[in-house]
C-alpha cells in the first residue's frame, strides 16, 4: 500500500518543534551523545508500591535514528481487525477504530506525516515487527514477560479489563472464572492473545481462533461454551449483533490478576528507542489533555470503565 499524507487530524500545537527536538539530527547524521545504559532502581520503586517488569524500561539515554527516519521517510503501521479497536470501515474502505484514531493523534503530535498500513492477523504482529515489515503494532497489545523478551512497549494509552461471554441462558452454568478449568467446559480465545497464555497456564480446554469475530461466531453457534476476551470487544459485538444470543457474564469472582488490569499499549522494536520515546511522550500528552478520553467516548468507553449497555 502506498504512503499516505497524514492530514486528517490537526497537528497539535508544538508538534513541529517536538519533531525537531526529538529527531535531533537527520537520519544520515550520527549523534555525538555519549552511549549510556540506564538501569532502573527497581527496589526503590518496589518499596513505594510498583516494580517495573524485567526488561520493560527502555534505554532512556538512547540515540538511535528510528524517530528521525519516521519523520523524514514515514512509518509502517501494523493493523488488524478487532472492533472497536481497529477495523476497516465498510463505507470508506479505510482503517477506523479507537486505537487507530489514537495512533493517528500520536502521529499528528509527533509530526510524522507519512504512513503505510500493513493488515495482518493478530498472531503475525510480533513476527512482522521483528522482521521490519512494520514499525509499530497499532492495535493495543499487553505487556507480558514473554513479549518483553522480543519487543518493547510504549507507555500506557488507556485501561480496560477482560470478561467472560456465554450464550444466553448459560447452558453450561458457568458462574465463575474458576469454572474455566472444568473438564466439560470449552473456552474460545484469540490465538496469540494474553487470554490464551493465561488459560494455558491453568490447563483450560481452549480452542484458539484467528480473530475475535471467529471466536464470537463459534460461541453463538454452540461450538464453544465460553469466550475469554476484552470487555470492549465483547460488548461491541453484542451491540452490533443483537440477535446473536450472547451475553457478558457477571461472574461471582473477580478476573485473575493477569487479566484484571490491562493497560493498552503499542508495540515497537527494542532497538527503535527514540521512536518509542516519541510515541510515549505523545500518549502522555494526549492522555493529560483529554484527547484520548474524547476518542474513547466516541466508542462508548471511558478510561477504566466500559459504558455501553449490555445484557447481563
Amino acid at each position: 500500500m502506498s504512503f499516505h499524507a497524514h492530514k486528517s487530524l490537526t497537528v497539535l500545537a508544538g508538534a513541529s518543534a517536538f519533531a525537531m527536538l526529538m529527531a535531533g539530527c537527520s537520519a544520515s547524521q550520527e549523534s555525538s551523545g555519549a552511549s549510556v545504559e540506564t538501569i532502573p532502581n527497581s527496589q526503590y520503586l518496589a518499596d513505594i508500591g510498583w516494580e517495573p517488569p524485567e526488561g520493560s524500561v527502555p534505554n532512556l539515554a538512547c540515540t538511535d535514528d528510528s524517530y528521525a527516519k519516521a519523520v523524514t521517510d514515514g512509518i509502517k503501521l501494523g493493523i488488524y481487525t478487532a472492533a472497536p479497536y481497529e477495523f476497516i470501515d465498510s463505507k470508506t474502505g479505510e482503517p477506523a477504530g479507537l486505537d487507530w484514531e489514537i495512533n493517528m493523534a500520536v502521529l499528528a503530535y509527533a509530526g510524522i506525516e507519512k504512513y503505510e498500513t500493513v493488515t495482518l492477523q493478530w498472531e503475525g504482529m510480533i513476527p512482522a515487527l521483528d522482521s521490519e515489515r512494520i514499525d509499530v503494532i497499532t492495535g493495543n497489545i499487553h505487556e507480558t514477560p514473554d513479549r518483553l523478551k522480543n519487543i518493547a512497549f510504549t507507555s500506557p494509552a488507556w485501561w480496560y479489563g477482560s470478561s467472560l461471554m456465554v450464550q444466553e441462558g448459560n447452558p453450561k452454568n458457568i458462574t465463575s472464572w474458576k469454572d474455566l478449568t472444568r473438564d466439560d467446559v470449552t473456552v474460545a480465545v484469540v490465538n496469540g492473545s494474553q487470554s490464551q497464555t493465561y488459560l494455558e497456564s491453568i490447563e483450560a480446554n481452549i480452542t484458539p481462533y484467528q480473530d475475535a469475530n471467529s471466536e464470537f461466531a463459534a460461541l453463538a453457534a454452540g461450538r464453544q461454551d465460553v469466550v475469554v476476551d476484552d470487555s470492549p470487544k465483547e460488548a461491541e459485538y453484542i451491540l452490533a449483533h443483537p440477535d446473536s444470543g450472547l451475553v457478558i457474564l457477571q461472574a461471582a469472582d473477580s478476573p485473575p490478576a493477569e487479566l484484571l488490569a490491562n493497560y493498552a499499549r503499542y508495540g515497537v522494536r527494542k532497538e527503535d528507542c527514540t521512536l518509542n520515546a516519541a510515541y510515549s511522550r505523545a500518549l502522555a500528552e494526549l492522555r493529560g489533555h483529554g484527547v484520548i478520553d474524547k476518542i474513547l467516548e466516541k466508542y462508548g468507553l471511558e478510561d477504566n470503565m466500559f459504558q455501553a449497555e449490555y445484557k447481563p
